[in-house]
């Protein structure tokens, strides 16, 4: 929902101006994928994200989140 939404408002101002990943993607996007912008690196984070769902548990993702953001001052 959120994904469909963000591409709605890029097609109305041409711009990025909200996020919409899963947390899923954003492992994805930390191990795996990298930071470019493109389409191309959505579709790859999201095929790469159907994968890790398939292979983790919803804990186990939200672990490796938690463990790879940066929640400041070191934390």
């Amino acid at each position: 929902e959120g994904i469909l939404r963000a591409v709605g408002v890029m097609m109305q101002g041409g711009k990025r101006v909200q996020g919409a990943s899963t947390i899923t993607q954003q492992v994805a996007k930390n191990f795996l994928v990298g930071n470019e912008h493109s389409f191309d690196r959505k579709i790859r984070e999201a095929l790469i994200s159907f994968r890790i769902e398939s292979a983790y548990s919803k804990e186990k993702i939200l672990d490796l989140y938690l463990n790879e953001i940066y929640l400041g001052l070191g934390n």
